[in-house]
């Protein structure tokens, strides 16, 4: 992306060349963490009486993920919204949005295409999410002023991904660090903060 790079001011040109110089975000993922992870395609795809109640537990799980993860890297929380056909703006798909104000910060994201209004794939919205989750931890963890789409940036997603999938495939109680005092593996597609949502 050197032409983008190229049209911005010297300080933007800064805070781009600081996100390109990160290639990871380490995450001890906790095994509430994993089990979300696993749960989401079930969330997904599950057989609902409604797709309101698809949707509610989707946001469900998608919640505690970013509860999780928010909790394990120490930085503010996040709500999570989940809606349904993804919006199109100059024949593009929005696939997830990120709006922080002040202490407040929230990610969208839609479960359905907007063409032929499909279940988005479990690992397209889990992608989806860590990327705005990734917005989020420009600002909140590396301190950035802005958060850029450069080669360090989309890194620092994959490595989240990675890291998940791995957590979500392990056997269950094979913990990969230090529990964050929430009971391990129990995750009944609960979350304080997306029932408080509605």
């Amino acid at each position: 992306m050197p032409n983008f790079r190229n049209r911005l001011t010297r300080p933007q040109r800064k805070i781009y060349d600081r996100s390109n110089a990160v290639p990871s975000i380490p995450v001890k993922v906790s095994d509430r963490l994993a089990r979300a992870v696993s749960l989401l395609p079930v969330a997904l795809s599950g057989d609902f009486a409604d797709e309101a109640e698809r949707r509610r537990k989707v946001t469900k799980v998608a919640q505690v993920i970013c509860d999780e993860l928010c909790l394990a890297l120490r930085v503010s929380a996040l709500r999570v919204v989940v809606k349904g056909v993804r919006p199109i703006e100059d024949s593009s798909e929005y696939h997830g949005l990120y709006v922080s104000e002040g202490h407040s910060h929230e990610i969208t994201v839609w479960m359905y295409t907007a063409k032929r209004r499909q279940v988005v794939a479990p690992r397209t919205l889990l992608r989806t999410l860590l990327h705005e989750v990734v917005h989020h931890l420009d600002y909140t963890k590396l301190g950035l002023d802005e958060s850029f789409h450069t080669d360090g940036f989309f890194k620092r997603e994959s490595s989240l991904v990675r890291q998940l999938e791995r957590a979500a495939a392990r056997p269950a109680g094979a913990s990969s660090g230090p529990q964050t005092g929430r009971a391990a593996g129990r995750l009944a597609l609960k979350s304080k903060r997306a029932d408080d949502a509605g």
